[in-house]
């Protein structure tokens, strides 16, 4: 896991707090709160592709097909897409803005 990996050396060169943040950027523990710096910082990750921003419906299209002949990881992908809706959800009533204007804000293209 190259999110493990790369704590690991956060946490050796002293960056611990970091270290946690890139530690979950990709699996969440079961009892994140949906507004956290890992639980914002996960679904940034659920936001990209490649080098730009892509919506979360787009992000499901390239995950079907990505993982069309996996049924066991297009499972697991789909419930992290679906942790990652719940957490834009409450992105979206706490901040008072939708996520989808901050993509469009954004540019998505870099």
């Amino acid at each position: 896991h190259h999110a493990d990996v790369a704590a690991d050396m956060l946490e050796l060169w002293g960056f611990a707090g970091t270290a946690d943040l890139v530690r979950y950027h990709m699996e969440l523990p079961e009892d994140e709160p949906l507004l956290s710096g890992r639980s914002l910082l996960y679904l940034a990750d659920k936001l990209t592709s490649g080098s730009r921003a892509v919506d979360l419906r787009e992000k499901k299209k390239l995950i079907e097909e990505k993982f069309s002949s996996d049924p066991e990881a297009l499972e697991a992908a789909l419930l992290r897409l679906q942790r990652a809706e719940m957490i834009a959800g409450n992105f979206d009533k706490v901040s008072g803005e939708e996520l989808e204007a901050a993509l469009t804000d954004l540019g998505r293209e870099r």
